[in-house]
């Protein structure tokens, strides 16, 4: 009779343990909607192989410049970069998600800047990349 009760116990728990949520609310985002932003460097918080990005509505603390990214719908990208003369020199190009989920960045005018770089995480208020090499 104990061995009844604790398969019935032991079969319930399973059951239990293998059921699956069938509510589910709505369809995960796709990177590329939540990349439709401009970003602005929080190079407070950068580490080796690890770049964090703020939207620009983000209130971060006073620097002498910061690095930010604009991705359009389009498939423009800005970048505006610290320049020599401590201003903002900004580069216009084009953005393409590549299959296995990294960016392609490409600047026709400036080839130099031409950059491959992974997304290692990205929410409504933090991206964060990383450059390939």
């Amino acid at each position: 009779m104990m061995r009844y009760c604790f398969l019935i116990c032991l079969v319930s728990f399973f059951a239990m343990a293998c059921k699956t949520n069938t509510l589910q609310t709505t369809p995960p985002v796709k990177p590329n909607a939540l990349l439709l932003n401009t970003w602005v460097n929080e190079n407070e918080k950068d580490e080796l192989n690890a770049i964090h990005y703020r939207p620009a509505t983000y209130t971060l603390p006073r620097s002498r410049g910061r690095k930010s990214m604009r991705f359009d719908e389009d498939g423009t990208v800005i970048i505006q970069d610290i320049a020599p003369s401590c201003g903002l020199e900004s580069n216009e190009g084009k953005w393409t998600m590549l299959p296995n989920g990294h960016l392609a960045l490409s600047f026709p005018q400036k080839p130099s800047k031409n950059d491959t770089i992974a997304i290692i995480s990205i929410t409504n208020d933090l991206l964060i990349i990383n450059p390939l090499p």
